[in-house]
């Protein structure tokens, strides 16, 4: 807390770059000013680096709501193996889904040679990137 206000009373400079690094982050416990702050550090020059085990951690510590809203502000994200089921489809929805087309080629045989043929198609595809 003291270091996030140390870095409001420095003054907006959108210029300047004071990083924090904080691992563990649910191990410092709740801070109250992390979740109102956070979003206009930017301005201030503030760039955060926060690791955490589990999003759970967070909703435990700081609630749904607050947590949802430290996720959002943080745009820049890196997701390590995760060994639950739940955990990894949550960073897998936050990774985000690919989209690309499909093609599709059929052949048909019919009692007569005018009967054969060839179809092609396309359909869009979305899969998942992890």
């Amino acid at each position: 807390s003291i270091a996030i206000r140390g870095l409001l009373a420095m003054g907006e400079n959108r210029n300047r770059r004071v990083w924090f690094f904080c691992d563990e982050l649910p191990t410092l416990h709740k801070l109250p000013d992390l979740v109102e702050i956070l979003p206009e550090a930017r301005k201030f020059g503030g760039c955060y680096v926060f690791g955490i085990q589990s999003y759970a951690q967070l909703e435990d510590i700081y609630g749904e709501k607050a947590a949802a809203t430290l996720f959002d502000v943080l745009n820049t994200r890196a997701f390590f193996r995760s060994p639950s089921h739940q955990i990894a489809e949550f960073a897998a929805g936050e990774i985000g889904e690919k989209e690309h087309l499909k093609a599709s080629l059929q052949y048909s045989y019919g009692a007569d040679p005018v009967r054969d043929g060839i179809s092609t198609g396309k359909e869009m595809e979305r899969q998942t990137l992890v």
